[in-house]
């Protein structure tokens, strides 16, 4: 049942019915505070409402549950991005990269946080790589 009601949200997500979406993760955490799925989903509901603490809160929680998930290491990289954080941004990208050696938007955007900090020769070499 709950892997109908993910598909759901995930399709609501995708039209852009946000809280719709919501509401079946927010259920779907009520009985199972843990869940992967529903924690990263509501994580990108708030992110694309502009909500960039909130998600990036939802999406470490996520990442705790499942710690080698590449697509959640990558979207809480973006956010820390967006938050100022580049040098956790950069530690969340690596961990993307080292999940998914082959993450080409990690490995560009890992080179965006370098240069956000002034580490323009080392966003070259990573820029290089990617």
């Amino acid at each position: 049942m709950t892997d109908v009601r993910i598909a759901d949200a995930l399709r609501l997500r995708r039209q852009g019915r946000l809280a719709e979406a919501a509401r079946i993760y927010d259920d779907i955490l009520r009985t199972e505070p843990s869940h992967f799925e529903a924690l990263h989903g509501l994580g990108l509901v708030r992110y694309h409402a502009g909500e960039f603490v909130e998600a990036e809160r939802l999406i470490a929680q996520a990442i705790a549950v499942q710690p080698e998930a590449a697509e959640a290491l990558y979207n809480r990289a973006s956010l820390l991005t967006r938050l100022g954080r580049f040098e956790e941004a950069i530690v969340s990208f690596n961990r993307a990269i080292a999940a998914k050696p082959d993450y080409l938007e990690a490995l560009v955007n890992r080179g965006g946080a370098f240069m956000q900090l002034g580490a323009y020769a080392e966003a070259e070499r990573r820029f290089g790589r990617a």
